[in-house]
């Protein structure tokens, strides 16, 4: 076993201990109670099986689960996804997606290593207008019929509304 492989052997047990601790637990459910907002844990490897059907690819909002139960996901989603998970390595850090929503990865360290985030957002930080382009495509490209599309839209504009403030105090 070379030490890549034991690194993320290490981190599934590491990841696993951590999620299903009580404190955890706990924490999550206090920071959801006082945000509105969804506290999950990522694993920084992708190669780490984190069970639960992949924690709902990592998605916690009603809109972004709906989006990403095409066959193969959306891909803007993985990429920004990806995007945010380098950013993150070192440093807390937030972004706006393809879709107008902002989420938030903090990078939970063993040592010199980041082995998973604390993930959270997909929330508007302010209100959304009209449908972004980008959204209509990736709506596309999913091959979703007229009438998922509407539903997917009004999923989209239901979605929690926080201010920017209120944003960045709670991250």
């Amino acid at each position: 076993m070379n030490v890549e492989e034991t690194n993320t052997l290490a981190d599934e047990r590491i990841f696993a201990k951590l999620n299903e601790s009580p404190f955890f637990q706990t924490y999550r459910k206090a920071f959801s109670d006082a945000t509105g907002m969804s506290l999950e844990i990522v694993p920084a490897d992708d190669e780490v099986r984190i069970g639960r059907e992949a924690a709902a690819c990592s998605h916690q909002s009603d809109f972004c689960q709906k989006l990403n139960q095409a066959e193969g996901g959306c891909g803007k989603c993985q990429h920004a996804q990806r995007v945010l998970k380098r950013e993150s390595s070192e440093k807390t850090s937030t972004r706006t997606c393809f879709a107008g929503m902002r989420e938030s990865l903090i990078p939970i360290r063993s040592g010199d290593r980041t082995f998973a985030y604390l993930s959270t957002g997909e929330v508007f930080t302010e209100e959304p207008g009209a449908l972004p382009e980008e959204l209509e495509e990736a709506f596309d490209d999913l091959h979703f019929s007229a009438k998922e599309k509407k539903a997917l839209e009004n999923s989209w504009r239901s979605e929690r509304v926080m201010t920017k403030d209120q944003y960045e105090g709670t991250i």
